[in-house]
């Protein structure tokens, strides 16, 4: 995944498109199941699905894996699935790819590969570092915006067309004050900037 040109895709909790799977000899429809894809990435050629857990855990549900795989399978692009932990005690990085062949059959998961990383520090910073507020950076009124998954996807959504403060409010479900607090947080990242337009406040990507 050494591809510069990955680009978050929408995440979080949605619901599936129909789709039919065997397990045994029985087949099973599923029609608009709840999924929540935890992180997702896109380019011209591949999807690449996080299904994301604090600690290892023993086991787990290979629907956690396979819905999402089947909702974004057939848009003529590759789905690669991977099972992610970061473990506290050893500060380790856990990847386990995993594929479906057949792509309809639930029990044909394999895996691909696994990989364990760890990231040493070289030089340990001091949250001293961080406390030293100037008096021009206490002048920042800092927005009620608390999901950064919603504050990185939010360029993106303006980008698709959602560029008014009522706009934000449905594709987010938000509320008005809401919508603001994420186009704020936004734009103090310069993920976004802010235009007037007859007499109308839009948003438009700042990159």
């Amino acid at each position: 995944m050494r591809n510069e040109r990955y680009y978050l895709n929408v995440t979080g909790q949605r619901g599936t498109p129909t789709f039919a799977f065997k397990v045994n000899d029985s087949e099973i429809k599923v029609v608009g199941a709840q999924i929540e894809v935890d992180a997702c990435f896109e380019d011209a050629d591949q999807i690449i699905l996080f299904e994301a857990k604090r600690g290892v855990p023993s086991s787990f549900n290979i629907r956690q894996v396979y819905y999402p795989y089947r909702t974004y399978y057939g848009k003529k692009k590759r789905v690669r699935n991977f099972f992610f932990c970061f473990e506290a005690t050893t500060k380790s990085y856990l990847f386990w790819e995993y594929d479906f062949k057949p792509y309809d059959d639930f029990e044909s998961i394999k895996l691909v590969r696994f990989n364990r990383y760890q990231i040493k520090e070289t030089k340990a910073i001091s949250i001293k570092e961080y406390q030293k507020v100037t008096a021009d950076e206490t002048k920042i009124q800092i927005p009620q915006a608390d999901d950064v998954n919603k504050i990185i996807e939010f360029p993106l959504r303006v980008f698709e067309g959602y560029d008014t403060a009522e706009k934000i409010k449905e594709a987010f479900d938000f509320s008005y004050r809401q919508s603001n607090y994420y186009g704020d947080a936004a734009k103090i990242l310069g993920l976004v900037r802010r235009e007037t337009s007859l007499n109308s406040q839009i948003w438009e990507k700042n990159f």
